[in-house]
């Protein structure tokens, strides 16, 4: 190399942008100037290079920078090297020379120089193939030297320079482990690395350290007194807290530096020795931080360590956290305490779980059953400690079969005859909370052993074996105290069904008596059948004696839930029958018993459907797909019951409200059943398509094929009991529901939906169900005729909100309507929704416009939604166009029209919807039609039950802010420019339906916008719809903008204090409502307003408020008085308008 190569290196210090181009260059030119040009940059002659550079590094160079530049040079250059070119002398000279510089021994001051680049350069070396291994003995004791016989060299240090060395080292002994283990030896490497980390604290040098000691105490069985030494080191950071702040991802969390301390502590056996006396020395005395690490660092060790060991210590930690459960006050800690014992004794009691024969006389037996004997000593003495040694008790018991096992033999008998004393201090809800938790630890063992025979959790065919005959035994063992169990709790179910009236009933008792009856019939092979149906009946005399309280009456209900669960049998041939007979055969006739009875119908089905299709929690059966089934099984038989008593009620005459119960009971099981925890239930692919059974057995009964005047065939609702009387819409709607919730349910998404399996097996013979409704035995013709609702029957139309519900329900992928010619439909419900000559309900009118919304929305019936009109759009504009020639009633139908479907245009984003918006805008002005469409603005947005994504509609992202500039600037133009009062508020009840739902990201951009017409809002009479939605506005703009308020202070000071002034002699225009907002935004003024603004304006207000105090509406009178009372930053609402500026 050239030696002005060299200069130009060291001159490059001083370039701050380009340097690392620049840099890169040089050392192409360093290598090549020392190198052949025909053979690879490796074969330069690295001595002449370092020659070059002796002058900046030296023994005579006294500037550490100069060094360190010269230094980085060389890192530079190995960084090129290829490593396959190089000999092993010349990367041992490499090594020697580098490591002579780091063990100084000379004592030049300039070696302490450049300790970072030196230690890069050691990294790169190790890595090569021809680094020699020996040579990893003398990289450690140089690095080690840096901090030997009292130098402090390595401690001054930057933490960036400490942690390449901790990185240095990990990684040889990474490399080389059985050389250090060999040449320097596991003890002295350890001493070494203590010494340098003896005062550190850079979180990243610790991460590096911590998994290094993790690493050693795993793989290198270090000594007792080479852990001890680690522990010392490690310990005094304990409980971690440093680390760097979330938003420095380089940096590690605490949490991280936690977690690999304490890998580092049960990394070996050895620390048990220091860790368990210290960690339970701290449980005393530590603040709540503290001791959660404790706690937590306590569960992993008992979890970690081998079991000869752990039974040196287990003693002690019972004898320190025993009294954490008897007499601890803290929730958390308590919990804590549990699961720490919990853990030990399933870590204790492994070797047990490979046995096939328990043996009583080993430490494990002995540990236990000192616990089961001190706990059943505490809970005979005093009361406060029963419920806690229970817990402890099921601790123990549920960790291990084993452990249940001496559990049971050692407190059970003693436990019945202590349940049988009259003189005892213990009250019999806590001996029964006793009973509940060993019955619960039998049970939870009994789950975890069916859940391990699953086949995703499959154990070795031996430890399958001795689990098997390990449940075996606990069964056999538990049979031995069944009846003495049995009596307790059959004996205390007499406190369920006593007479309240005589002797009000213990709650406690009784929920902790149907806790372990559920508990007890869950349990595999320990009650009779009798039994478990003595318990069943026992419960449902509960929920049928309208005499019991309410809170009893659903606990009773929440554990019959828990029984069928896994029970369906139970549940169909006993629970269902026996809560199915407490509904009526039909409602009275007089008005006010009907109206009790309604209301107790309605609990009583809302609790039929708790019971069955509400999933109950895990823990209470295994995760297996009996059990899955059996949840379906139940709700299947609940459906199929609640049909009968729908048939039941349509017998009688003058029950439709019966009737209507009823189907909104099954819609609320189908939606709760289908949405608790789908992927538990639908496992079965249903060959008639989710939930079709349910749906076809009310279509069945609701419909049928009826023949008009001219001949012609279509589908109608059948009559009732009366002749004269038919569902109403009310009926129709439900039902309606009940399609669209099945063909969109979940269970449909993973199965198959009843409308593609019916469209997958309809030969061409038959009609589309979007014409039959899935009707029978319809002429083929059917699709002609029945939507034309003009020329049928006035209950021709009844049926149109089915084949609404039946569009919204269809999947995705069934969107082509096979035998169904869209366009051609929407026009025909177009020209249905508008005549004058359809006899229908209000109700039936609007589903036929919900059938256009679903063709253009969802199908596509407009054509190319790019289309400035569209077939469809374009009979609806020219129908508005045409409305002067119109009736007053057919023009308020097309107007209403026209709303439904600019509301689905804008939210499928068709390009016609401008047009429609220009429409309806128009329209504000007609004298007769304004106000109405002027409201109709609200419908743009507003959700629908229908037009949905889940539906499979199209709702775009961007429909609020399209609807924003397409209609504010022509409603804001119309508010400024017409004279006419009645159109001024026309524009301002639209603008008020349009800003109701946008997002307070346009609301804040546009607020200078549209701000002085939301002022004059709050002014419009007999509109609160509008003025509350104009003040809401208010409300959400006060703390996002400011500025704009204090602009317009006066006015809505002025705005909002006629709307709270409510007296006698001068009564507010607002309703109760629009009152309380306009309160609140005066509220958020005297916070978000500079003070000096409010400072002339303050007396005005306080005495408002004075008036409010006084309003004849609880409401209003309470949102002031609680300002009155409750401070605001220690200023009341009062106060906070009265000091508002000084």
């Amino acid at each position: 190399m050239a030696e002005q190569n060299v200069h130009k290196w060291m001159a490059l210090a001083a370039v701050d942008e380009g340097q690392a181009i620049e840099e890169s260059i040089l050392i192409a030119e360093f290598c090549r100037a020392y190198g052949d040009t025909e053979v690879d940059l490796g074969t330069i002659k690295l001595g002449a290079g370092l020659t070059e550079l002796q002058g900046y590094i030296g023994k005579d160079q006294e500037d550490a920078i100069v060094v360190a530049r010269g230094l980085k040079c060389i890192h530079k250059m190995l960084r090129t090297l290829q490593t396959e070119t190089l000999k092993r002398h010349d990367v041992h000279a490499i090594v020697q020379y580098l490591c002579d510089r780091l063990s100084n021994t000379i004592d030049l001051p300039n070696y302490n120089y450049g300790l970072g680049e030196i230690a890069d350069m050691l990294a790169i070396l190790v890595r090569w193939q021809t680094f020699l291994p020996d040579d990893c003995d003398l990289i450690c004791k140089s690095s080690f030297a840096l901090a030997l016989n009292g130098r402090s060299t390595f401690m001054n240090q930057t933490s960036k320079t400490r942690f390449k060395f901790y990185t240095l080292l990990a990684m040889v002994e990474e490399i080389f482990p059985s050389k250090i283990k060999k040449n320097l030896g596991i003890g002295d490497f350890v001493t070494g690395l203590l010494n340098l980390a003896e005062t550190e604290k850079g979180p990243t040098s610790l991460r590096v350290l911590f998994k290094l000691y993790a690493k050693i105490g795993k793989e290198c069985d270090p000594d007792a007194s080479t852990v001890k030494a680690i522990w010392e080191s490690v310990w005094r950071y304990f409980p971690v807290t440093l680390g760097a702040a979330v938003t420095n991802p380089e940096m590690p969390q605490p949490g991280e530096l936690r977690q690999l301390l304490l890998d580092c502590v049960v990394s070996n056996d050895h620390y048990a020795q220091e860790s368990i006396p210290s960690l339970l020395q701290d449980l005393d005395g530590s603040n709540a931080n503290k001791k959660i690490e404790i706690f937590a660092t306590l569960y992993t060790c008992v979890m970690v360590y081998s079991v000869p060991t752990l039974f040196q210590w287990a003693q002690k930690i019972w004898d320190a956290l025993k009294f954490e459960i008897w007499n601890g006050e803290v929730d958390e800690d308590i919990n804590e305490s549990v699961r720490i014992i919990h853990g030990l004794v399933k870590t204790l009691g492994a070797p047990e779980a490979q046995t096939i024969e328990w043996v009583d006389h080993n430490p494990f037996a002995k540990f236990i059953s000192e616990i089961a004997e001190e706990c059943f000593s505490r809970l005979s003495d005093m009361e406060r400690y029963v419920l806690p040694s229970g817990r402890i008790l099921y601790t123990i018991g549920s960790a291990s079969p084993y452990a249940l096992h001496l559990v049971t033999r050692k407190v059970l008998p003693r436990l019945d005859v202590l349940a049988q004393d009259s003189t005892t201090h213990v009250l019999k809800k806590s001996l029964i909370g006793v009973y509940n938790y060993i019955l619960q630890a039998r049970l939870d063992l009994a789950i975890e052993f069916r859940s391990s025979l699953s086949p995703a959790d499959q154990t070795s065919p031996t430890g399958d074996q001795a689990r098997q005959a390990q449940e075996q035994n606990l069964t056999a063992s538990l049979a031995l105290y069944q009846q003495a169990i049995v009596e307790v709790y059959f004996g205390t179910m007499a406190e369920l069904n006593g007479d309240d009236t005589i002797s009000p009933p213990n709650l406690a008792l009784c929920n902790a008596v149907m806790e372990g009856l559920v508990t007890l019939t869950l349990i595999p092979s320990f009650l009779s059948a009798a039994e478990k149906g003595i318990i069943m009946q026992a419960l449902l005399d509960v929920v049928t004696n309208l005499a019991k309280g309410k809170d009893l009456q659903q606990a009773a209900l929440v554990a019959i839930r828990r029984i069928s669960y896994g029970n369906p049998d139970d549940y169909q041939n006993l629970v269902l029958p026996t809560l199915i007979k407490q509904l009526p055969t039909s409602l009275s006739t007089n008005a006010e018993d009907r109206g009790k009875q309604i209301e107790n119908i309605e609990r009583f089905l809302e609790d039929l459907i708790q019971v069955t299709s509400i999933s109950v929690r895990l823990k209470d059966q295994a995760d297996d797909i009996a059990g899955r089934a059996s949840f379906k099984r139940n709700h299947d038989a609940f459906q199929l019951s609640l049909f009968g008593a729908f048939e039941s009620a349509l017998k009688q005459p003058g029950q439709i409200g019966y009737v209507n119960l009823i189907l909104a009971a099954a819609l609320r099981s189908l939606e709760l059943f289908d949405s608790a925890d789908n992927d538990k239930h639908s496992v079965v692919m249903m060959e008639d398509g989710a939930y079709s059974k349910i749906v076809f057995r009310y279509l069945n009964r609701f419909l049928t094929l009826r023949t008009q005047d001219d001949g012609a065939s279509y589908i109608g609702l059948q009559n009732l009991a009366d002749e004269k009387e038919t569902f109403d819409d009310n009926a129709v709607r439900l039902l309606g529901k009940l399609i669209t919730t099945a063909l969109s349910s979940a269970s449909a998404q993973k199965t198959n939906d009843f409308y593609s399996v019916y469209e997958l097996n309809r030969n061409g013979d038959m009609p589309s169900p979007i014409a039959s409704l899935f009707v029978a035995k319809v002429p083929k013709n059917l699709s002609e005729t029945q939507f034309d609702l003009v020329s049928g029957p006035p209950d021709k139309s009844s049926v149109v909100y089915l084949v609404a519900s039946l569009l919204a329900g269809i999947p995705k992928k069934s969107v082509t309507l096979s035998g169904i010619n869209v366009t051609e439909l929407a026009s025909i419900m177009v020209r249905n929704s508008v005549s004058t000559d359809l006899k229908c309900t209000k109700f039936q009118r609007l589903s036929m416009i919900f059938c256009v919304q679903l063709l253009i929305n969802k199908y596509g019936a407009n054509g190319n939604p790019k289309s400035l009109t569209g077939p469809v759009a374009s009979e609806v504009i020219n129908l508005v166009c045409d409305i002067s020639k119109k009736s007053e009633k057919e023009a308020d139908y097309i107007y209403w029209l026209l709303a439904y479907f600019t509301s689905a245009s804008l939210a499928a984003w068709l390009s016609c919807s401008d047009s429609l918006v220009e429409r309806m805008v128009s329209a504000l002005t007609s004298p007769l039609h304004g106000r109405k469409v002027a409201q109709s603005f609200r419908i743009l947005l507003v959700n629908s039950d229908l037009i949905t994504q889940r539906n499979g509609c199209t709702l775009r992202l961007m429909r609020n802010q399209v609807l924003y500039e397409q209609s504010m600037k022509r409603l804001l133009s119309l508010w400024r420019v017409s004279k006419d009062k009645i159109v001024k508020e026309n524009a301002l009840i639209a603008i008020a339906g349009v800003l109701a739902y946008m997002p307070e990201a346009i609301l804040q951009e546009n607020v200078d916008h549209f701000f002085p017409a939301a002022l004059s809002g709050t002014d419009i009479q007999n509109e609160e719809w509008s003025k509350s939605t104009f003040i809401t506005i208010i409300r959400t703009l006060v703390p996002l903008c400011p500025k704009t308020i204090e602009s317009h202070l006066d006015s809505v000071i002025n705005r909002m204090t006629d709307r709270t002034h409510n007296t006698y002699d001068s009564p507010s225009d607002s309703s109760v409502k629009c009152r309380v907002l306009a309160l609140e935004v005066l509220r958020l003024l005297a916070e978000h307003v500079k003070p000096a603004l409010l400072t002339g304006r303050k007396f005005k207000v306080v005495g408002e408020l004075d008036v409010a105090l006084d309003d004849c509406s609880r409401e209003v009178f309470g949102f002031t008085s609680q300002f009155q009372t409750f401070a605001i930053d220690k200023i009341t609402f009062k106060t906070l308008w009265a000091e508002a500026g000084g």
